[in-house]
């Protein structure tokens, strides 16, 4: 299966991460969303591989992607995945709609292959993805 996804991730308390060449970051608690993509019809770069990717542990898998540094942090906890099976690329479309609706955005996180202005999103409440995604 091939399509986009989203994660609900929430961290705890304030903390800074280096987030690859990124570099240190400093991410306050609360909500949020990371929009990623996997367009593979089978293999491990398929929708479900790429999600299942996601839930392992740092020692389980490398660091490469922003998001597994991100996730690497004791405090962060994925709280909810969606998963938007198609056949065609919804990433950019779906972080343009978050970008409008979140309280603020992470510049350039998981958007080095596009030119989106993020795809990580911060949320000072647990957003109401149903309802976004409509």
């Amino acid at each position: 299966m091939r399509g986009t996804y989203l994660l609900s991730v929430a961290l705890e308390k304030d903390a800074h991460i280096t987030i690859g060449a990124l570099g240190e970051i400093f991410f306050p608690p609360g909500s949020y969303i990371y929009v990623g993509s996997a367009m593979a019809q089978r293999g491990a770069l398929t929708l479900e591989h790429r999600v299942r990717r996601h839930l392992l542990s740092p020692d389980e898998k490398s660091i490469r992607w922003h998001i597994d540094y991100f996730l690497a942090n004791r405090e962060t906890s994925i709280v909810s995945i969606h998963l938007i099976p198609s056949k065609i690329r919804l990433e950019c479309l779906i972080a343009e709609g978050l970008l409008s609706n979140c309280d603020n955005s992470i510049p350039k996180f998981g958007c080095s292959d596009c030119k989106c202005e993020s795809h990580l999103f911060y949320f000072n409440e647990y957003p109401n993805l149903e309802t976004m995604l409509r």
